[in-house]
């Protein structure tokens, strides 16, 4: 060592030690630049993705999906179909009920949900559930029984006596209604039997696929009557099925 180097390293020896960190951090940098492939971190699955499994989505079971349940569907129900009541047409749908629930009351659901699920069996019973699904349940309220089934917008549902969905649930001259959270067959109040029925600006006309006549409004200028015109004009060309028109003189 020269001279210089030794009386630097007699008055300053934090100055060696310093030195030695900074070639040590030098040769391990220059490790880096290599080509070696590096084990990924701990807890890593080598996908792109932010979990610890090895599909591409951002959960954490081994599925494709983005819910953390397993299945291979997108919804979060544990089962593999998409939905329970989805349906094609009112054939789609059956009655129903959860045999390994307490107190569960029949719904509606599809066929294929009904026939993938050992403990959701068809309802009525047709004798004893499967003894997997069996439960010790207290005594349990009774039920309301459904009528049967329908399919409505996709959708299986619960029909119940005496309740309607759709107009076509009722007879012509009724109406489907919402009372007390039902629906409920009420009278068709726009029903009438002649023009007088009607308010000032309506007229008692067919109504299509109806055999019954109802109100329905006149649009600007048209008329059923004269008392359907402004002062001096007439109804011109109105029959008992079709409206006229409102003219002067």
């Amino acid at each position: 060592m020269p001279p210089l180097a030794r009386r630097l390293v007699r008055r300053s020896p934090w100055l060696v030690g310093a030195v030695l960190v900074l070639r040590a951090t030098i040769v391990w940098t220059g490790a880096c630049g290599d080509d070696t492939t590096h084990r990924p971190p701990p807890g890593g699955d080598g996908d792109s993705d932010a979990d610890t499994d090895a599909d591409a989505d951002t959960d954490g079971d081994a599925d494709a999906d983005t819910d953390a349940d397993g299945d291979t569907d997108a919804d979060a129900d544990g089962d593999s179909d998409a939905d329970p009541t989805a349906c094609g047409n009112d054939d789609d749908c059956v009655l129903a009920v959860d045999a390994d629930l307490c107190c569960a009351c029949p719904r509606a659901v599809s066929r294929a949900y009904e026939a993938g699920r050992e403990c959701t069996v068809a309802w009525p019973l047709q004798g004893d559930p499967p003894a997997a699904c069996v439960r010790a349940c207290e005594q349990c309220p009774a039920c309301d029984p459904p009528a049967g089934t329908r399919c409505l917008d996709g959708a299986c549902i619960l029909e119940f006596p005496g309740e309607c969905v759709t107009r076509k649930d009722c007879r012509p001259e009724e109406v489907c209604s919402i009372v007390e959270g039902m629906g409920r067959c009420v009278p068709d109040r726009t029903v009438c039997q002649q023009d007088s029925d009607c308010a000032g600006d309506e007229w008692c006309g067919p109504a299509d696929g109806n055999a019954l006549r109802h109100c329905r409004f006149l649009d600007p200028g048209a008329c059923a009557s004269d008392r359907n015109c402004p002062d001096g004009e007439t109804c011109v060309g109105a029959t008992d099925d079709a409206v006229g028109e409102c003219t002067a003189g």
